[in-house]
């Protein structure tokens, strides 16, 4: 809820995320390196973290914050969000994640 009210409060206009060099596990002092070589930008703030999200195996529909924010801060539907550059999917993969937040993959089998 706290990432919704600063949005909604202060109301970014751009961000820029540097995953060229990411994190995976429990980050952000026991997590691991990966490298992963992608950048994501935008105007619409929402769609950006629904877009990481997805680069590294998460369903945003599952992620609080985001669903809470597509409701008036942004769009996280992919099919509605406007990739420029390469597709994201590109860059697609499976992060290793705490088992606590396991449940927020896109794929549960």
């Amino acid at each position: 809820d706290a990432i919704v009210d600063l949005v909604s409060t202060i109301r970014p206009h751009f961000t820029i995320v540097d995953a060229v060099t990411a994190m995976e596990g429990d980050g952000p002092i026991m997590g691991r390196e990966r490298a992963l070589g992608f950048v994501a930008m935008g105007s619409d703030l929402v769609a950006v973290d629904a877009t990481c999200a997805s680069v590294i195996g998460l369903d945003p529909a599952k992620i609080d914050y985001l669903r809470l924010a597509s409701r008036f801060l942004g769009i996280t539907d992919a099919g509605r969000i406007d990739h420029r550059g390469e597709s994201p999917s590109r860059y697609a993969t499976r992060f290793d994640l705490v088992p606590d937040l396991e449940h927020l993959r896109a794929d549960r089998s």
